[in-house]
Order: C-alpha cells, then structure tokens, then sequence
C-alpha cells in the first residue's frame, strides 16, 4: 500500500480504516475520529507495530490486528505490542483482536495483568499459535476475563483438554476449528502471505 502518513490528513473524519497488505507503512496516525482499525496481514513488522501504539485515536473502540510470520518480518514477542496492552492512547476501546501471532501464547500470559483488559468487552485471539498453556493461563486467571462477552479462539492448536479450560471463561467463548498440534516447533500463524 505505500506510505500511508499522507492518509490522514486527508480525512480527518474517517471512522473505519481496514488496511490488507503483505507489509505496511504507516507513519505517524492521527485520526481523531476513528472508531474502528484493522489490519489484515501476514507481515506486520516492528515500525508499522510501533506506529500503530503511537498512533493519536482517542475514540477508538476496534483495534484488530494481524501479526503473521517472523519470515514476513512480523513482530513476534509481547514487549512490542506493550503500550497497546496498558490501553496507552486508547481510552474507548472495547474490542481488541491480536490475531495471526506466533506469539498467541506469550500474549495469554501478558493479558491477565493488562491495564487494558478490564475496559475490554470482546478480545480475540484468533488464528494463531495459542495451545493448551495459553488456555490453562486464561483459565488459572479467569477472573480477569469474567467481564468479557466474547472471547475468540478459533483457528489455533488447542486440544479437547484445552477447549474445556476455555469454556465458561466469559459469556461467550467462540472455539471454530482448531488445527493438529505437532508440537511448539510446527505452529504457525494462520495467514502468512
């Protein structure tokens, strides 16, 4: 897609911004306005991460982001995705998607203690790497997601013994399909083109 720094200024108003490309520039993001941004890749690398916690979108209330695979140049840890998991800049969001990461478990051990949970009303996780750990995390801490009226789940490589952790969670906790678990080595993000 370019640069997309050129963007904003253009529309100030805009309230949903969806952007699929097999990597992204995203400069410095001011959309006063927004309400909802998505990303769909299979490459979202550390600047396009580090503008997004940057960004100036004070009414956001959807934040959906693809990660995808280390060998698309991915972000693969949580201290990268840190300021979005205090809710830094982001006072309304309400719906949180840190999806196609290979890092899915890692991030269910950062969400307990998220100052950005709580606000939360819906979190998915879908179509990444999470296991039976990331679920048995969620489980030992299910008190920080009772609030939740949706948790997604769908697309990782969670076992009948994970999917049972996982149930009762919050209100709704949406499972789809699952992929065989081979072992920590052969998960991977879901979309990686």
């Amino acid at each position: 897609i370019g640069d997309a720094k050129n963007l904003y200024a253009a529309v100030p108003n805009l309230r949903s911004l969806t952007l699929r490309s097999g990597s992204m520039k995203l400069g410095s993001i001011d959309l006063p306005e927004l309400r909802e941004f998505t990303t769909v890749t299979g490459g979202l690398d550390k600047k396009a991460v580090q503008s997004i916690c940057q960004a100036r979108w004070p009414k956001l209330e959807t934040l959906s982001l693809q990660f995808g695979s280390k060998y698309e140049s991915a972000v693969g840890n949580v201290k990268e995705i840190l300021p979005i998991l205090e809710g830094q800049g982001l006072p309304a969001l309400r719906h949180l998607g840190l999806t196609n990461a290979e890092f899915t478990d890692a991030i269910c051990k950062a969400l307990p203690s998220a100052k950005v949970l709580p606000q939360l009303e819906e979190l998915d996780l879908k179509m990444g790497t999470m296991s039976d750990d990331g679920a048995a995390i969620l489980r030992e801490h299910a008190a920080a997601f009772k609030h939740l009226k949706h948790l997604n789940v769908d697309d990782n490589y969670l076992t009948d013994a994970g999917l049972k952790l996982l149930k009762g969670l919050c209100k709704e906790v949406e499972t789809g399909e699952q992929r065989e678990d081979e072992g920590p080595e052969e998960r991977y993000a879901s979309a990686i083109e």
